[in-house]
């Protein structure tokens, strides 16, 4: 608090210490814009934290050990504060913020496109980039995520993996996939394509689709 109160233009809409009262928060408040958060909660991970949330504000990750800066940076972090946090370094962190969404106008859709998605694979956490998932797939409380390089069975299910995407970038199909609409290549009367692989798409959902591709383009 006493870091945030130089800053004027900063206001400190809420404060927890654990991952179940902060999602609830980020449920029914989709307007933060920066969020700071602690690499360790008690005995949670922020890391797992992050990945959790419905959507992903501006975050600078703050933690007491060097350790956690490489996976802070993968997550698109804009700084990683190591404690004590002196003022400067805090004022140096938010100047950061500002050059990066001051660089461009196209920020915020860049920022989009290129969204880190963190998921569990068997005991570990793994960050991919939204841009390159062709699809996901299906399989029970498990979703498979296939890029171009190679394929992730990640802890996951449909509802919730669907919560984390944009829906101007990735579309449901059907039940069992969910697509990345940039990587579409052709359409047909029942199937949408994406280089080799070919999806069939659910009647009830047909139109909309439709709907939704015409206005992108594909």
């Amino acid at each position: 608090m006493q870091l945030i109160e130089p800053h004027k233009d900063l206001f400190l809409a809420a404060s927890f210490e654990n991952i179940k009262d902060t999602l609830t928060y980020f449920d029914t408040n989709p307007d933060i814009d920066l969020l700071f958060l602690d690499v360790e909660l008690n005995k949670e991970s922020g890391i797992e934290l992050y990945a959790q949330l419905p959507y992903k504000p501006a975050v600078i990750f703050t933690t007491a050990h060097e350790s956690f800066a490489f996976t802070a940076f993968e997550l698109g972090a804009i700084d990683y504060l190591k404690k004590p946090i002196t003022q400067e370094r805090f004022t140096n962190a938010l100047t950061r913020l500002v050059k990066i969404k001051t660089s461009t106008n196209t920020f915020t859709d860049q920022q989009s496109r290129n969204l880190n998605l963190v998921f569990k694979e068997g005991r570990t956490m793994i960050t991919l980039n939204s841009a390159d998932v062709l699809f996901f797939e299906a399989s029970k409380d498990y979703v498979k995520v296939v890029t171009a390089a190679k394929s992730h069975m990640v802890l996951i299910t449909m509802k919730e993996l669907q919560q984390k995407l944009k829906p101007e970038l990735f579309l449901r199909i059907s039940k069992s996939y969910i697509v990345n609409k940039e990587k579409i290549t052709r359409v047909d009367n029942e199937k949408v394509h994406i280089q080799q692989y070919g999806f069939k798409v659910s009647r009830m959902l047909k139109k909309d689709i439709t709907k939704q591709l015409t206005a992108a383009g594909n």
